[in-house]
């Protein structure tokens, strides 16, 4: 048993370090269900304010298929949408 407060550090394989453009101005849910009803293809305030909507990538119709993620070890490897999680959010949602 590790004593309170003693966290150990991630391995570096599974430590993502960069990972595609997976995002929304919808939610946060990490439910696939209410995900699927999320607007992946029309973001707005994407990039600033030059007012040019954005789309999330590798979309498959309208919803993602996934994203390639960059480990801090230098591998990179595809994550599966059902797979992804809701990580940062406020007006718009990133997920990885």
């Amino acid at each position: 048993m590790r004593p309170l407060g003693v966290y150990y550090p991630f391995k570096p394989a599974s430590r993502v370090l960069v990972a595609d453009v997976t995002l929304n101005d919808s939610g946060n849910s990490d439910d696939y269900a209410v995900m699927l009803t999320y607007n992946w293809v029309s973001i707005d305030g994407a990039y600033e304010t030059d007012g040019v909507p954005r789309l999330s990538a590798h979309l498959n119709g309208n919803i993602p298929l996934g994203g390639n993620v960059g480990m801090l070890d230098g591998h990179v490897e595809w994550r599966n949408f059902k797979d992804m999680q809701a990580r940062t959010g406020s007006t718009l949602y990133f997920y990885w």
